[in-house]
């Protein structure tokens, strides 16, 4: 009969809210994301951000 054993995780993500997120490795890498803006041009969901 084979053992059923848990699964390694290869990377965890963590939700923070809005768009950030913790990605971190089994390694024990991490990175934090959270983007505040898009490009240049200030737009954020097709509409104008304010500066």
């Amino acid at each position: 009969m084979a053992q059923l054993t848990e699964p390694t995780p290869v990377l965890t993500v963590t939700y923070y809210g809005h768009c950030a997120f913790l990605w971190e490795t089994a390694q024990g890498a991490r990175v934090l994301v959270d983007p505040y803006r898009n490009r240049e041009d200030r737009y954020w969901f097709t509409r104008e951000f304010p500066q």
